[in-house]
């Protein structure tokens, strides 16, 4: 955070603050899978799991389960009979521009409470008369927004439409144009929107001292009891493990040579990775990842009462591109747990969790080789896009084949399939990334600590940017110092381009500017 923007933040009204915590608290369970009502979208809330046709349909689905209601409705205002409930399932089955008109008038005609939220789902199709009713609504009824103060209720109103309009599927530029025009023709919007984004700050700098003294009584306790030990003079080996007992030799052409591999191997005890400084851990993660600081904190905190690292099985849920899969991965590398993302996208048998030694090519569980490959008995593996395994079963379900190692028990004495003996996989980690919950059964769900990954905002661009800016200065071979930080003109493009949530569509943007940077130079 700049000078100028604490300075700002410590202006905010704590009040302001208060409520819109209470705010961003209540996105993340609209996130999770909750129907967002009409005046949390007119405050900026995100649809029912960030998509708009599955909030289009359960709207619809909601009305249609109380027919009496809509008949009653229209026998009082003289509205053809069924005629509603012909429009809604249209609407539902389409989700088109004209279908949402159609439901629109009719519920207009009805005086439904709801039929404003027909405009903003126009809106976030490109419509730009719907965007402008969508503003009055706003404008027209502030109270809908929960904040008093006009300013802030003007803030609210232009992140709104900014989010909606350059989310939709129409060209961004309209939009960008249509606010750029606002902005200069009302001071009071910037000015609201300026202190909005400074109690978005605030709020951010409030969570992260919080977070910051939490992780620090953990280290002063690891540390504490490091000294305890070391008073009684007590000698500790280096943790260790042994992952596999000795084999014996014999058995299928197969289990010959997988034998063979762990020659040197088995039989013997593993190190164990050693917990580090936390703090400092922690620090570099969300630096790379400021909108995912919470549950950053929640991960590290499994490490507070053990001298090793394992960290609890770990579903990371959120919309594509929020960074679920290369936090997980970072998570991993950054306490030193050497690490393989394994995708489960279109998988269709069981084959990760080994093969049998029946067969002349059979291979150990993916966790086991990574061991193997490592010789470290702790390992971390991300399970990707988990919520998308293919369908088939006659070789077994991927799933299915993973759920033994989630449970630390069944974990200890798991048999693998090609060295067909029972192995300790007991220290290994495991991740898993998904969009959302549908698709992945209850039984995985059951075994997993659920997480909802946040999607990054404009608050995060100054920190995301420099990470990206030295990304693209690594892969490219340059000296990260000949790539200047964004300028305030290339931020404010950033903003006009970019609603926020996808880090992939951030990078991209931003590596446009640096490319733009380029050729300007080249013809200098």
């Amino acid at each position: 955070m700049t000078k100028e923007t604490a300075s700002d933040a410590a202006r905010v009204d704590p009040a302001i603050v208060s409520v819109i915590r209470k705010r961003l608290a209540d996105h993340d369970v609209i996130r999770a899978g909750k129907l967002p009502t009409l005046p949390e979208l007119l405050a900026g809330a995100p649809f029912y799991r960030e998509r708009l046709d599955l909030d289009i349909q359960i709207f619809c689905d909601d009305l249609l389960a109380v027919p009496g209601k809509l008949s009653a409705l229209e026998k009082r205002m003289q509205v053809e009979k069924g005629s509603t409930a012909s429009a809604l399932k249209r609407l539902r089955d389409t989700c088109s521009a004209d279908a949402l008109k159609d439901a629109g008038e009719i519920l207009e005609r009805l005086d439904h409470h709801d039929w404003p939220r027909l405009d903003v789902y126009l809106a976030c199709s490109g419509d730009s008369e719907a965007r402008d009713r969508v503003a009055d609504y706003i404008e027209d009824d502030s109270d809908w927004l929960g904040i008093r103060s006009p300013r802030i209720i003007n803030g609210s109103l232009f992140r709104a439409l900014v989010i909606r309009g350059l989310r939709s599927e129409s060209p961004a530029g309209s939009m960008a144009d249509y606010l750029t025009r606002g902005l200069r023709e009302a001071s009071a919007l910037a000015e609201g929107y300026g202190e909005y984004t400074a109690a978005v700050d605030e709020l951010q700098r409030q969570k992260l001292a919080e977070n910051e003294a939490k992780i620090a009584d953990i280290q002063a306790d690891a540390d504490f009891l490091e000294r305890v030990l070391e008073d009684r003079g007590e000698i500790r080996p280096a943790p260790a493990l042994v992952v596999v007992p000795a084999l014996t030799d014999g058995g299928s052409s197969g289990r010959k040579d997988v034998v063979k591999a762990w020659k040197d191997t088995a039989g013997r005890p593993l190190p164990l990775v050693g917990r580090g400084d936390i703090a400092e851990q922690r620090r570099q993660l969300v630096e790379r990842w400021p909108h995912a600081a919470d549950v950053i904190d929640i991960i590290l905190g499994d490490l507070a009462a053990s001298e090793t690292v394992r960290f609890r099985p770990t579903l990371l849920v959120g919309a594509p591109g929020s960074g679920k899969s290369s936090l997980a991965r970072a998570l991993c590398e950054i306490v030193g747990l050497p690490v393989e993302l394994y995708s489960l996208a279109g998988v269709h048998d069981a084959s990760l969790m080994g093969t049998s030694a029946q067969w002349a090519t059979s291979r150990e569980s993916v966790p086991l080789q990574l061991i193997k490959r490592s010789g470290r008995a702790s390992v971390g593996v991300v399970w990707d896009e988990v919520e998308k395994p293919g369908t088939r079963t006659e070789n077994g379900n991927a799933l299915d084949a993973l759920l033994p190692l989630l449970e630390i028990d069944q974990a200890r004495r798991f048999r693998d399939l090609a060295l067909e003996v029972e192995c300790d996989l007991s220290a290994v980690s495991h991740f898993a990334t998904a969009n959302s919950l549908e698709g992945v059964p209850a039984p995985l769900r059951d075994r997993m600590r659920i997480l909802t990954m946040p999607s990054p905002g404009w608050h995060h661009i100054g920190s995301l940017s420099r990470q990206i800016i030295e990304r693209v200065s690594k892969e490219r071979g340059i000296d990260p110092r000949f790539f200047e930080p964004l300028a305030q003109d290339e931020i404010d493009l950033v903003r006009q381009a970019w609603p926020g949530g996808s880090l992939r569509q951030l990078t991209r943007i931003v590596t446009t500017i640096l490319d733009g940077r380029e050729q300007l130079m080249g013809r200098c």
